[in-house]
């Protein structure tokens, strides 16, 4: 429901009438939003609190479907009875991700005809269905198809919440509303880790089923959102929603909002979904946010959590630590829900900009400890000293990725698209992180099968500390700032990543056509020698030899414009960016 928020940003409320006997004192700054006094609430209105403004039970629903995997995988052909290959277990950790992307239209379809508390009621069917198939199934193909409509309820789910929650949010609250997602889906894993690592796949299923079940008993009985009652000229109806759910007799400002929100969705509803796929690539602020939103979801998906999470009791398993396996499975899931709620603390002070280039690095570096001790490991070497290695540093990336990676990225997808392109947006969003999450999950189950455990965490090392030098030069703040802020912005970010705008700020004597005909020079003849080489030597010595040449060269120029936009004289070190860059 609109203007319905955990923390009622920027407003007191106050009892308007013996009807509404209730008094509720929220402090502005959300980081200490606590309820003051709360003398009376009707089991109606906490559950509208607690359902309607987030569908805060459905998201914790998404955690428990997201982390099943994890406690589930270790039992099978042990203590559960189905007898699944490596393959069909990869399948089965990536089919909820497909079933993300065959619903990608359906939330928008749903909304516009059933309204919201119908979408969200709907969207109940698949997650119940989902639950039974997982914990009644006798054979694999029935936990296929459970894992699908388990994808295609948390689907509609992800779909909806970002951009919800950046339409109703006022500009102090955008933030932690947004992060405020990822934390809820956060404590469904953790719940998830903490039940199913010492009960039985059914029991665990006809658990986790409660939470949708729940969702639709209670959710049913609640009034409709006023932003649809409004669309459907039901005036009268939903100003009651309004003063039902606010507890004010007066909501002339609100309604009037909601009136604003419903008359600029009438304008993008005569636009075709054609032309509305055309506006994302022809207008270049949306471009822009595009181009923001794939590098941030990268941050979310190729960084390799959804694989490591999944697969974790095996890395602990190989590493032969002291601490049991299950002991470091629920610690990475407190972590998980603990570093998210820190985010949710701090972000309006550091911005979302700075978490993600400040969690980055470490991720990157826990990626790499675990590489190094693996690739050690493999190689012979004693590592019986070092055992705690993996452990540690799995806690150490599940830390940096749930206090940044994780919770940022769904955030950003709620502010930097204009209104007129939210649906394809979303739709494109939702098929690029089914997708890329798919290949992750997929191409760690090869890569560590062919080469080891150590091979997929170099691959995703050097992909993280490529993504964290893209928000470097790409993503912006937006934090503290309006919709329209944003949108301003976007218009006038002039991109710096392109060959010619990297010379001409650097100011190298060398013209900056010589200098991208260099790179083409460069590419080539890189291209030529390694087909040249590639029979003498092993693919992966390659891959590991120049990954680090592309990092530092990375570093370098990142160093070099840090430097020059701080004021530093680097006359002296204008080649650095050419040079770099061929390299």
């Amino acid at each position: 429901m609109p203007f319905v928020t955990p923390w009622f940003p920027e407003k007191v409320l106050t009892p308007s009438s013996g009807l509404l006997d209730f008094a509720i004192s929220m402090r502005p700054d959300y980081h200490r939003a606590i309820i003051d006094t709360v003398r009376y609430y009707g089991w109606k209105k906490i559950i509208y609190l607690y359902d309607s403004h987030d569908g805060s039970i459905l998201i914790i629903d998404c955690g428990l479907h997201e982390g099943w995997s994890t406690p589930t995988i270790p039992k099978f052909n042990h203590e559960d009875p189905l007898k699944v290959t490596t393959n069909e277990i990869a399948w089965i950790v990536n089919l909820m991700y497909v079933g993300t992307s065959i619903d990608s239209l359906v939330p928008f379809i749903l909304m516009d005809n059933i309204g919201r508390k119908g979408t969200l009621l709907v969207t109940t069917i698949p997650k119940i269905i989902s639950w039974l198939f997982i914990g009644l199934s006798t054979s694999v193909p029935f936990i296929y198809i459970g894992r699908i409509l388990a994808g295609i309820g948390c689907g509609i789910t992800y779909a909806v919440m970002p951009m919800y929650l950046g339409e109703i949010s006022s500009k102090r609250t955008r933030g932690p509303l947004g992060t405020l997602m990822a934390v809820l889906m956060n404590i469904g894993m953790m719940l998830i880790y903490a039940i199913g690592l010492w009960i039985s796949r059914f029991a665990m299923a006809m658990i986790s089923v409660c939470a949708p079940v729940l969702f639709l008993l209670t959710f049913m009985w609640l009034p409709e959102s006023s932003v649809f009652l409004t669309r459907k000229n039901k005036l009268d109806p939903a100003q009651k929603t309004l003063q039902w759910a606010l507890g004010k007799e007066n909501v002339d400002e609100e309604l009037e909002e909601v009136k604003r929100i419903v008359e600029t969705e009438d304008k993008c509803s005569k636009i075709t979904l054609k032309d509305m796929f055309r506006e994302i690539f022809t207008k270049v602020q949306n471009r822009r946010a595009f181009r923001i939103a794939m590098i941030v979801l990268s941050a979310l998906t190729l960084t390799g959590a959804a694989p490591i999470l999944a697969y974790q009791s095996y890395i602990y398993e190989e590493a032969g630590f002291e601490i049991s396996t299950n002991t470091s499975i629920i610690l990475t899931g407190i972590i998980i829900v603990l570093s998210g709620g820190a985010c949710v603390m701090v972000v309006r002070f550091t911005g979302k900009r700075f978490l993600l280039l400040m969690c980055a690095p470490i991720c990157v570096l826990s990626l790499i400890s675990i590489a190094i001790f693996f690739e050690l490991q493999s190689s012979g070497y004693d590592v019986s000293r070092f055992k705690w290695v993996p452990t540690v540093f799995v806690v150490i990336y599940v830390f940096g990725y749930g206090f940044s990676l994780n919770p940022i990225p769904l955030a950003y997808m709620g502010e930097i698209f204009g209104v007129e392109v939210k649906v394809p947006a979303a739709v494109l969003n939702a098929l690029y992180y089914a997708i890329s999450t798919t290949a992750v999950v997929k191409f760690y189950q090869v890569m560590q099968e062919l080469y080891g455990a150590f091979a997929p965490l170099w691959a995703f090392s050097a992909i993280t500390f490529f993504i964290w030098v893209l928000i470097y030069l790409f993503v912006p703040e937006t934090e503290g700032k309006t919709l329209e802020e944003i949108q301003l912005e976007l218009r006038s970010i002039v991109p710096i990543l392109a060959h010619q705008y990297i010379y001409d700020e650097a100011g190298f004597e060398i013209s900056i056509n010589t200098n991208i005909i260099l790179t083409g020079v460069a590419i080539v003849l890189s291209g030529g020698a390694c087909v040249m080489v590639i029979r003498f030597t092993d693919k992966r010595i390659l891959l590991l030899m120049f990954a680090p040449i592309c990092a530092v060269s990375l570093a370098l120029i990142a160093i070099f414009f840090e430097l020059q936009s701080s004021g530093y004289d680097v006359s002296r070190f204008k080649w650095v960016s050419g040079l770099q860059s061929s390299w």
